[in-house]
C-alpha cells in the first residue's frame, strides 16, 4: 500500500510541476495607463476599460479592443487559440456585421489574453479579463469536463463486482455446510442454547469472514499502478507528460487521434536541420555552380555533402555544424 501511495504520488507530483512550468506563458505585468503616465502593473489588477499598451515580444494580458495603432502594422500570434501559423493582421477600425460574421471568435480588431504580439506598437482598452478570456473559456472547458472512466478502471470495477458476487455466494456456501455439519455431528443433546446454537453460528461465521478476506486481491492495485508508472516512464523518455496514470492506458488503447498541428505537434517555428552541398572532384563546394551545369555533368564530377545542424536549429553557433561522412568535424569560422 505504501508503494502503492508512494509512485502514484511521486509520478503525478512531477507531472504536475511540468504543466505548472506552462503557466510562465501567461503574462504577470502589463503596461497600463494610469493617470496619463504608462506604468508598469499587475496583470491579476486589470478591469475592463482598462487602457493599456502593447509592443513586440509582448504577451496580451487581456482581451482587448484596439484602440489605435501606434506603428505601422500590428500582428499577433494567435496560434495557442485557433492553431494558425500565420500571424494575425490587427486593426483599430470598426468591422462591419459582415466582416464580423466572417472572421468568427477572433476579430480582426481585438487582441487576445496569452497571444504574443510579433510586430508592432499599439494602444487597446480592456475588455475581458481572468476566466471571461477566450483563453480563459478554454481552461474552464477543460477543468469541468465530466470524469469518465478509463477502459482499465471499467474492466476493474466489473471484476471487482463478479470477484464480489462469487466471493458473497461461496461464502454462503461455506456457511451453510458447517453449520449444517456442526448441527448433525456437533451438537450435544443436553446443551445448553449457546452451545448447541449460538456458538456454531459464530466460529461459522469467523470461517467465512476469514475466506473472504483471504479471497479479496490486496496486491492488485500495487500490481496496476507499477505498470501504470513504468508506462509513464516509457513516454517520459519520449517527452511525453503524463500527469494521470490512467490516461497511459487510455492512451495506448487508441488507434486513432485526432489533432491541430501548430502549437501541439509543432512549436510554429521553421528551423534547419540538414544542408545539402554540391562539391567538384577537388572537393570544393559550389552551390551556385549547380544551377548552371546540366543535371548529367553535375552528377558526374559533383557529389553531394550533408551537414548536419547541432542542438540550435534555429540559429546554430559556430561548431554547431558539423559534415557528415570522412573527416566529420564542426566547421570552422
Amino acid at each position: 500500500l505504501i508503494a502503492n501511495a508512494t509512485v502514484g504520488v511521486v509520478q503525478e507530483s512531477r507531472a504536475g510541476e511540468a504543466i505548472d512550468a506552462l503557466k510562465s506563458f501567461v503574462p504577470k505585468l502589463a503596461h497600463a495607463v494610469r493617470n496619463g503616465a504608462t506604468t508598469n502593473v499587475a496583470a491579476e489588477l486589470l478591469v475592463p476599460g482598462d487602457i493599456i499598451e502593447v509592443s513586440v515580444g509582448m504577451r496580451v494580458p487581456a482581451d482587448c479592443r484596439v484602440c489605435e495603432v501606434i506603428s505601422t502594422t500590428l500582428r499577433a500570434d494567435q496560434a495557442i487559440l485557433n492553431g494558425e501559423s500565420v500571424e494575425a493582421i490587427k486593426h483599430a477600425d470598426d468591422l462591419t456585421a459582415k466582416e464580423a460574421t466572417a472572421e468568427g471568435a477572433f476579430p480582426a480588431n481585438c487582441i487576445f489574453s496569452g497571444t504574443a504580439i510579433v510586430y508592432g506598437k499599439a494602444r487597446c482598452v480592456v475588455v475581458k479579463t481572468g476566466s471571461k478570456t477566450e483563453i480563459g473559456d478554454i481552461e474552464r472547458g477543460v477543468r469541468e469536463q465530466e470524469e469518465t472512466k478509463t477502459p482499465l478502471q471499467i474492466k476493474l470495477d466489473e471484476f471487482g463486482e463478479l470477484l464480489s458476487k462469487w466471493i458473497g455466494y461461496i461464502c454462503l456456501a461455506v456457511l451453510a455446510i458447517h453449520i449444517t455439519r456442526w448441527y448433525f455431528s456437533e451438537r450435544k443433546p443436553d446443551g445448553t442454547f449457546w452451545e448447541n446454537y449460538g456458538h456454531p453460528w459464530v466460529e461459522c461465521m469467523k470461517i467465512a469472514v476469514a475466506l473472504a478476506v483471504a479471497a479479496i486481491p490486496e496486491g492488485l492495485p500495487a500490481v496496476v499502478t507499477t505498470c501504470l508508472a513504468l508506462g509513464t516512464r516509457r513516454m517520459a523518455k519520449h517527452n511525453a507528460l503524463v500527469r494521470e496514470l490512467p490516461s497511459v492506458e487510455t492512451l495506448g488503447r487508441c488507434t486513432v487521434i485526432c489533432s491541430d498541428k501548430t502549437g501541439t505537434l509543432t512549436t510554429n517555428t521553421m528551423s534547419v536541420k540538414r544542408v545539402f552541398t554540391l562539391a567538384g572532384a577537388d572537393g570544393a563546394t559550389n552551390g551556385s555552380r549547380a544551377s548552371s551545369v546540366s543535371s548529367s555533368a553535375s552528377s558526374s564530377s559533383s557529389a553531394i555533402i550533408r551537414y548536419d545542424v547541432g542542438e540550435s536549429q534555429y540559429a546554430p553557433a559556430l561548431g554547431q555544424v558539423t559534415r557528415r561522412g570522412a573527416g566529420s568535424a564542426p566547421l570552422s569560422p
